[in-house]
């Protein structure tokens, strides 16, 4: 039994510090859990061995530990053979907990990006990053036509942990933002690059004031209901009556609880 609750997990989830958490599927690169509990090493729980450093602050996340960036702060995830997705027009999928602390700036704000440069050829493959007059997410992949192929993606309130995944399928990129799909859009064929992935802050855009937690990244477009499976074990529940049975889907006497920590 796991959780707040004390409910068994479903089928293809396990208790980790606990919380329901989906099991690894196929095609997994990379994972981190941001689970070290302090000191400056990313460990990549997939078991590729795609570690890297941070210099951001451990904080409780959505399940274990997760990191806080202050704008400077930054984690790098440093490029070995096999760190890459997307080139050729492969398909790939990336999926995180996000928690924007500050609102717009008036400037644009990194939350993650690949690449050796700041627009070189594959160098958006793949980057995120909030608007600088409203609460939108700009994902971005490179194609042979632009360093960036760009779209707008809302729902994002300040201080809620919201689990966002970006599914590059074929010539489709679609952003789903807590399981539901929020944007889609055609893409021309996808190019990778060999660079390092920087969270937070990077050499060319000041970094988000928020939190992350939980991610990840595949070499396979996820099917929806995966993308949905990676949202239900994680989000947070609270019994809000004595009978509160949580399962994991908000049912049953039981809400999901996305206060910041």
């Amino acid at each position: 039994h796991c959780g707040v609750c004390g409910s068994p997990c479903g089928a293809g989830s396990s208790c980790r510090q606990g919380a329901c958490v989906r099991d690894a599927s196929p095609g997994l690169i990379a994972h981190y859990p941001f689970d070290e509990g302090g000191g400056t090493e990313v460990r990549d729980a997939s078991g590729n061995g795609f570690h890297g450093t941070t210099s951001a602050a451990r904080i409780e996340g959505v399940v274990g530990g997760g990191l806080r960036f202050d704008g400077i702060t930054r984690a790098t995830i440093p490029y070995r053979p096999g760190f890459t997705w997307g080139n050729a027009n492969r398909d790939f999928s990336i999926t995180y907990w996000i928690r924007v602390d500050e609102g717009p700036t008036g400037e644009w704000r990194n939350v993650f990006h690949k690449g050796l440069e700041n627009c070189g050829n594959g160098d958006r493959t793949s980057a995120a990053w909030l608007y600088p007059q409203h609460m939108y997410l700009l994902p971005s992949v490179s194609t042979t036509a632009s360093c960036g192929e760009s779209m707008q993606v809302w729902g994002f309130n300040l201080g809620e942990w919201v689990h966002t995944a970006h599914v590059k399928e074929g010539f489709r990129h679609r952003v789903y933002v807590n399981g539901e799909l929020h944007a889609e859009q055609p893409l021309n064929p996808t190019v990778g690059n060999r660079g390092p992935l920087y969270l937070g802050d990077d050499p060319w855009y000041r970094g988000f004031r928020g939190a992350l937690d939980e991610f990840r990244v595949w070499d396979r477009a996820l099917r929806p209901e995966e993308v949905r499976a990676e949202v239900r074990p994680r989000l947070p529940l609270r019994c809000v009556a004595a009978t509160g049975d949580c399962d994991g889907d908000l049912r049953n006497g039981c809400e999901a609880d996305l206060r910041s920590s």
